[in-house]
């Protein structure tokens, strides 16, 4: 899919909105692409150590 090729690309160039995108996409096998909730753990993490709130709140409450 074009969208989560992209997402990865900016999340890759520290964009934390598009770590959060990408994420959700990889996390629930949206758009054709396997299922991956640790990978996608792993976006959002680095996103909430550059200071994304709504990453934290994420992570916490499991909605990814």
């Amino acid at each position: 899919n074009e969208a989560c090729k992209y997402y990865k690309m900016a999340a890759g160039k520290g964009h934390t909105e598009a770590m959060i995108s990408y994420a959700k996409l990889i996390a629930n096998g949206d758009h054709r692409i396997n299922e991956n909730r640790k990978e996608s753990l792993k976006y959002l993490n680095e996103a909430a150590q550059k200071g994304n709130l709504r990453a934290r709140e994420l992570i916490i409450m499991e909605e990814f």
